[in-house]
């Protein structure tokens, strides 16, 4: 739509500024998702992310919500030990919850340990197929029979996109427990 590209033009300028600020971090955006990263230094792309919000308040007028950002290092509260970022970020080593073992990116679970993914594509396709059982309570009328196709096509079209992504952003090990999940309540259903 002409909003997203009109939002993501105006993002361009903050996003070249950061970029020129912290050059040795890599920024990566997509629509009002962005990411900052450093090989070696979290704290330097943390740093990036401010930068990031600075100049978005004042070249966009847009404050972005803080309790969507998060730190993420690899190699867990090791990479993060000399990193001097606030407890109240998610993710830091002083955060109450410790650090992230892995985060959601553009609809997909990233991280070093596959455990922690498989566990949140565990979650999400539990939450996302909860819905699944309202299917049945499609019935067919005297002059329209089609419930079961219909439900059928509901199933194939909007229950299995998300687990399809999901099958090409992951390796069929960290995707086993969700795509167990998956299938036994398209099965209950079908």
């Amino acid at each position: 739509s002409r909003g997203c590209l009109v939002f993501c033009d105006g993002l361009q300028r903050p996003l070249t500024l950061t970029q020129r600020d912290h050059p040795s971090c890599y920024i990566f955006a997509m629509i009002d998702d962005v990411y900052t990263f450093h090989p070696t230094d979290p704290a330097e792309a943390y740093r990036a992310m401010v930068t990031f919000r600075k100049h978005c308040a004042t070249h966009c007028g847009l404050e972005s919500v803080e309790r969507k950002s998060f730190i993420y290092s690899p190699a867990g509260a090791a990479g993060l030990a000399h990193a001097d970022i606030p407890a109240a970020v998610p993710g830091s080593p002083s955060h109450p919850a410790g650090p992230l073992s892995c985060f959601k990116a553009v609809g997909t679970y990233v991280g070093a340990d596959r455990v922690a993914v498989g566990a949140a594509l565990a979650a999400t396709t539990v939450k996302s197929t909860a819905d699944i059982a309202v299917l049945r309570l499609r019935t067919d009328l005297p002059k329209l029979n089609t419930a079961c196709q219909t439900a059928y096509q509901l199933l194939r079209h909007c229950a299995c996109a998300r687990p399809s992504f999901l099958a090409r952003t992951h390796s069929p090990a960290a995707l086993a427990e969700a795509a167990a999940l998956h299938d036994a309540a398209i099965i209950s259903e079908a």
